[in-house]
């Protein structure tokens, strides 16, 4: 059962419980980087994951997070880590069978990586812009420069996502707030330790 829809029980606005039986086989290590995923989708409220029965309850803030968005977002993950229970998982170098436990260690671990690698390049930008558009302030204090270069950013694709909207540019505004969100993701991971 690889398909997000296969796994649905109820689907409420702001409220969706899922079950799967992979759920009963995660160790509390895996359970715990699950929830931590699924807790960083902007808009996320709650997680609650019940190993005992495989079920996963998710409460959303409908005004940050469409049901849409979050749905797209759950399918890529279940594509990610939801493999099909007929075949078995096997290793790169098919030594040994591996199990889904080790599967979800290792997307978490490699997603964790690819998030680090994208915030250190798109932070070592910021650096290098804020040494172009605000040389003195950069000369200061090179990364409060590049954060309030940064901060600018977002500020202006969040207007103009905004105002693309109101003049019913709908790609631009598709185009802009992907953006925004993408630099907002960014920034929350950078703040993780303070929210």
């Amino acid at each position: 059962m690889a398909e997000l829809k296969d796994a649905v029980r109820s689907l409420l606005p702001g409220r969706l419980r899922l079950r799967h039986p992979m759920l009963r086989e995660m160790t509390a290590d895996d359970l715990a980087s699950l929830r931590d995923l699924l807790m960083g989708i902007d808009g996320m409220l709650e997680v609650t994951l019940n190993p005992k029965v495989g079920s996963a309850l998710l409460l959303w803030d409908t005004n940050v997070l469409p049901e849409e968005t979050l749905l797209e977002t759950l399918s890529f993950y279940a594509e990610m880590f939801l493999a099909s229970d007929e075949a078995p998982i096997t290793s790169v170098n098919a030594d040994a069978e591996q199990t889904k436990s080790d599967l979800c260690q290792q997307m978490t671990k490699a997603l964790g990586q690819g998030l680090t690698s994208i915030e250190s390049t798109v932070v070592s930008g910021f650096t290098s812009a804020a040494k172009t558009f605000t040389p003195k302030m950069a000369e200061k204090n090179g990364r409060r420069a590049a954060r309030v270069l940064q901060n600018r950013t977002m500020l202006g694709l969040f207007v103009g996502s905004v105002a693309t909207l109101a003049i019913k540019q709908t790609g631009w505004h598709i185009g802009l707030g992907a953006a925004f969100m993408a630099l907002l993701f960014i920034h929350l991971q950078q703040h993780k330790r303070v929210l």
